[in-house]
C-alpha cells in the first residue's frame, strides 16, 4: 500500500440514515481525514456492514502509516466499546478506495470466507465481451423493449421480482415497504430497469449506485414463461450503456452464492456477459 489510492465519494450503504431504515440501532462509524469504516455492535462483535453487499475499511489518499495508525484508533475505540472481534465484508478491489484484503491479512486480520463475484468494466462496447452465445441472442430481433422506469413503477417491478424468485424457491431478500424507504430516502441511488412485451413485464433489474461509478446489479429477475427469449441479456445491454454514457467505470454483478455454496449456471452466465471474476472476501480480527 505504498501508493495512493482513488478518493472515494461517500457510500451510501454507510450512512446513518440507511441504519435506520434498516433498524441498525447500534451503528456506529469511525473516521479520520485519510480512512473510514461504519459498523454495527452485536454484543462483543462489531460487523462492517450488515444488510449490505458491501462494508469494510475505505482509504482516501493515504499512505500504509496512515493506515496502521487509523487501524490503531478503530482497534482502540472498538475496546472501550467492548467489543472483542471486528468482522468486514470487505468491498472487491474495483471500489474506489476499498482496502486490499491481502493487506487485512497481513496486519493481523484471517480471512473467513471469500464468495465468487463478478463485474463489468465498462470501457469499449460489450458485445466485444459476450460469448458467442449471448451475442447471437443479442443479435436476435427482440419482441420486447427495454426502458428505464419511474419510481411509479416500484411496486409492480417489487412484485413482479418477488413473484419470478418464488418460481425457483427463493424469498426477495428486501420487503416493498422496505425498499420503497430506500428509494424514498436515496432516489438517486436506484435505477429502476425493465423489459416488457406488450405492455407485461418478462424482465426487470433494480439496480443502485453505492458510490460513484460504480452501479450494482441489485434485484434482478426474468418471467420464466419468457426466458427461451432472453430478455435479460438485452437488459443488461440497455443497462451497460447506460451507465457508460454516465461515466460509469464498473458494473458490480455481485456474488454468485447461497449461504456460501456457488450457483455454477448464475457463475456462468454472469462470465457469458463479460462478467470478470474477482472476490468478495469477509475477514475477521480478535481484538484481545
Amino acid at each position: 500500500m505504498s501508493t495512493k489510492l482513488q478518493e472515494p465519494l461517500p457510500c451510501f450503504y454507510f450512512t446513518p440514515e440507511y441504519a435506520q431504515i434498516h433498524k441498525l440501532d447500534s451503528y456506529q462509524k469511525i473516521h479520520s481525514e485519510c480512512a473510514q469504516i461504519s459498523f454495527f455492535l452485536d454484543g462483543e462483535r462489531a460487523v462492517s456492514m450488515p444488510k449490505s453487499p458491501i462494508g469494510g475499511f475505505f482509504i482516501e489518499n493515504a499512505q500504509k502509516s496512515d493506515f496502521l495508525d487509523f487501524l490503531n484508533k478503530t482497534e482502540n475505540a472498538l475496546q472501550h466499546m467492548g467489543v472483542r472481534k471486528l468482522e468486514v465484508v470487505q468491498a472487491p478491489h474495483f471500489y474506489p478506495g476499498a482496502v486490499s484484503p491481502t493487506i487485512l491479512e497481513l496486519i493481523g486480520f484471517q480471512q473467513r470466507v471469500a464468495e465468487i463475484t463478478h463485474y463489468i468494466p465498462l470501457e469499449g462496447k460489450l458485445e466485444d465481451r459476450l460469448h458467442s452465445m449471448e451475442k447471437r441472442k443479442l443479435d436476435k430481433p427482440a419482441s420486447f423493449t427495454c426502458q428505464v422506469e419511474s419510481e411509479e413503477a416500484l411496486l409492480e417491478v417489487h412484485q413482479f421480482i418477488s413473484r419470478c424468485r418464488q418460481e425457483q424457491g427463493l424469498e426477495i431478500n428486501i420487503s416493498y415497504e422496505m425498499l420503497q424507504k430506500m428509494v424514498e430516502t436515496f432516489p438517486e441511488r436506484y435505477v429502476l430497469f425493465t423489459a416488457r412485451k406488450d405492455s407485461q413485464l418478462i424482465a426487470a433489474v433494480v439496480m443502485t449506485i453505492p458510490i460513484e461509478a460504480v452501479a450494482y446489479y441489485f434485484l434482478p429477475a426474468t418471467h420464466p414463461d419468457h426466458k427461451s427469449e432472453s430478455p435479460m441479456v438485452r437488459l443488461i445491454h440497455h443497462i451497460y450503456q447506460y451507465f457508460q454514457e454516465r461515466k460509469f467505470h464498473y458494473i458490480d454483478l455481485g456474488i454468485s452464492s447461497i449461504n456460501g455454496t456457488p450457483q455454477e449456471s448464475l457463475i456462468r452466465f454472469k462470465e457469458n456477459m463479460g462478467g470478470i471474476r474477482t472476490e468478495r472476501v469477509t475477514l475477521w480480527k480478535q481484538l484481545d
